[in-house]
This record gives C-alpha cells, structure tokens and sequence, in this order.
C-alpha cells in the first residue's frame, strides 16, 4: 500500500522527485482531512520559533568584534603579471594547477579539522554561542552542511580504502559520499568498482533501490533518509491516524493508513489508460535511458524509426528526455541502436562527422 502511494505522488511530483518528498504529499493530503490530537503542539514542533537567549548573544558577540574594527586589514594579494606586462600564460597555468591541487583536498581537510572542532567543544572557547553559530558566523555554511562533512570525515575513519581511492582521483568527493552512506568493510572495493563506470546520480538511485528492495524483502521494513520537519509531519501523520481509530495501533498500520487514504482520495483521479508509452516509462522507472542523464523521461522514441518500418512494441522503445531525444537523436548527435532495455548501443557523433555524412 505504501509503495502504491509513493507511485501515485511521484505521479503528482514528476519521477524525479524523491521519496520523502512524495511522503510529504501523503501525510499532507492525510491531515488535510483528519485533526492531529494536538494542533496547537504540532504547529509549535514545526514551526518552533528560535530561542530567545540565542539572538541576544549573537548581537553581543558582533559588537566585540566591531570593538577590533581599527586593526589594518590585510591588502590583496596581487595576480602574476599587470596591464603594462606581458603576462606568461604558462605562469598562470602553473598557479591555477597549484590552486587545483590544493582544492582537491579541501573537502577532505575541512571535515578533519570541523570533526575536531566539534569533539573538543574549540566553538565555546572561541566564545560563540553555539556549534551552529559558529558554522554561520565563521564558515558561512548550515550547521546541517557542516556536521554531513564530519559524519564523512568518520567514515573515512572506518573505510580507510573509499579515503585511499578519493586521494587517488579515482572518484570525486560526492560519489565518495554516496558509498560510504551504503558501504561496510565487506562490500566497499566492490561499490567502489561500481562508482568508476556510474554517474553519481546514477549510483545513488541504484544504492538506494536495492537497500529499500533488501529491507522490504528481509526485514519487512522501509529506511527512509528525510528532513526532519517531514519526520515531524510523519509523526503528525501517525498521531492523526491513531486518533481516527480511537486506539493504539502499532506505526506499521498507522503509516498503511495514511497510505490507504491517499490512494482512495488520488487513486481515481491518476488513473490513466495502459498505453506502450507509459509502460516503456515503467520500465525505465521513468528516467532518460541515455547515459550520464539522470532527467526524467519524457519521449518514448523509436529506436528503428516507424518511417523505416520500427514497430510500436516496447522493445523498440527507449524513454528519452526532451533534450537527448529532439536535440540529439533527432538533430544527428546521438545514435542508439539495439533492443530496449539492456540491449541497446549508444553513439555520440561528432560535428565533424555528422557533416561527413551529409
């Protein structure tokens, strides 16, 4: 019932959307009609408003920092070469790939020395009001942005191969943050093999599929990442439902409940003909098939074309987004051949080429 819901809101939402978005939607749509026990309460958990004692210590702590307002600030520093000079371009070349070199580790620096930061309490001795002020005030970044870089910089700690690969340049930082959401010391080399040849978005839509598939079939449970005012809602939601029933029931049946009631409420209104289009985006869970593309489909194009004789049935379809399908296949950049899904060849054809061929 659940996953018939989600199906329905990523309907609603587009297939893009991701699943706590579409959880939103439900639980939205559920106490849009049914009153939580304690509107009032619920208002206050998600909408709390900031403490009282917080902006106070920031505004003191900002006038002792304009009380250093006379110290000379430090002048710029000069770029290699002036407008009366001839500049080097190879000079300029070999500073930017001594400023490239030095920013590849900075995602990796960072998440150390803020991991030290937080675990030896430094923000109260440097007299901030908080952890999160500091993160605002000093770095310019979420206390949420800040902490996902520690948890990493943890990880790294616990899979000391996916650090090994990151400083080989084998895979950037942000895939490296997707295996160790899913990696353990048995799996690691091989998500890591898996990174090399995947988009980034591509493997974290694989990853996650297959925890929530491995849950459902073993646990018969659903681990779901959200933001923390949707898992408010959510708890909203399941107080809202045992309300309706009038007694206890366990979380499993409440959240079966507020799936219930959004299927009965959009079910009738979603419901559209089976077509060969809608079940050529089904089975490519309605994202464009063409590789490096992570958009959702929007075309189901002809793989031999119906002008040249291509049949209409799904193994001659391929979903496509609106870009890779008008301005590449059909403007002679892209070529895909083969039968959908897992047997298809993808080419792309360069200019040069393309007007050899004219």
């Amino acid at each position: 019932m659940v996953e018939q819901a989600l199906g329905l809101a990523g309907k609603m939402l587009g297939a893009t959307a991701p699943k706590w978005q579409r959880l939103e939607v439900i639980c939205e749509e559920f106490l849009g009609a049914h009153a939580s026990p304690d509107d009032e309460a619920a208002e206050t958990i998600l909408h709390a408003p900031v403490s009282d004692w917080l902006e106070p210590v920031k505004e003191w702590l900002e006038q002792q920092t304009r009380a250093w307002s006379f110290l000379d600030r430090a002048e710029p520093v000069a770029a290699p070469g002036d407008e009366t000079s001839e500049t080097d371009p190879w000079e300029l070349d070999a500073e930017l790939r001594r400023l490239a070199g030095l920013r590849a580790r900075w995602d990796e620096v960072f998440g150390h020395l803020a991991m030290l930061f937080r675990m030896l309490g430094l923000w109260r001795d440097a007299q901030f009001a908080s952890f999160g002020h500091f993160c605002d005030e000093r770095l310019g970044m979420s206390r949420r942005a800040v902490e996902q870089r520690i948890w990493l910089e943890r990880r790294f700690h616990e899979l000391p191969a996916l650090r090994r690969v990151l400083r080989e340049r084998r895979i950037p930082y942000e895939k490296a943050r997707v295996i160790a959401s899913h990696a353990t010391d048995a799996n690691v080399g091989e998500l890591i093999a898996r990174a090399e040849g995947m988009t980034c978005i591509a493997l974290r839509r694989a990853l996650e599929e297959e925890d929530e598939q491995r849950q459902i079939c073993a646990r018969k449970e659903m681990d779901l990442r959200m933001p923390r005012s949707v898992a408010f809602l959510l708890a909203s939601a399941i107080a809202a439902a045992r309300k309706a029933a009038g007694r206890w029931i366990p979380p499993s049946e409440c959240l079966r409940i507020v799936a219930q009631h959004f299927v009965d409420t959009w079910g009738p209104a979603l419901k559209r003909a089976s077509t060969v289009e809608r079940r050529v985006f089904a089975r490519d869970k309605g994202y464009c098939r063409k590789p490096g593309c992570s958009k959702a489909a929007a075309h189901a194009h002809h793989i031999d074309y119906r002008s040249h004789g291509g049949s209409d049935e799904p193994h001659n379809r391929v979903s496509l987004c609106a870009v890779h399908h008008l301005r590449g296949v059909h403007m002679g950049r892209i070529r895909v051949t083969g039968k959908a899904p897992d047997d298809l060849k993808w080419e792309v054809i360069g200019r040069r080429r393309r007007s050899t061929e004219r």
